[in-house]
């Protein structure tokens, strides 16, 4: 994750600033090339941290249905067990 979110974050002030250094004004370049690195990184941040809170809950819930499971036809999910060993 921080390899490929480096690599994208970066992409776009580069892109951004070579795109802008044509209008010959170096500070507005700088300026506006910070700007996107900050909006950038903001971004890939909250991205990363819902994706993460996201698996998190989907994990809980997966564990929360098993465990139900589990108490109320036991049968069937041994039978589940075995199914998966025999796969393997």
């Amino acid at each position: 994750d921080i390899v490929v979110g480096l690599s994208d974050g970066l992409t776009v002030p580069f892109a951004l600033t070579a795109g802008l250094s044509s209008l010959g004004n170096s500070r507005f370049v700088v300026v506006a090339g910070m700007a996107e690195i900050v909006a950038g990184a903001i971004s890939m941040g909250l991205g990363g941290y819902l994706a993460g809170r996201s698996e998190i809950e989907h994990y809980d819930a997966e564990y929360a249905r098993e465990q139900a499971e589990v108490i109320q036809v036991p049968d069937r999910e041994e039978q589940e067990i075995v199914e998966i060993f025999q796969v393997g």
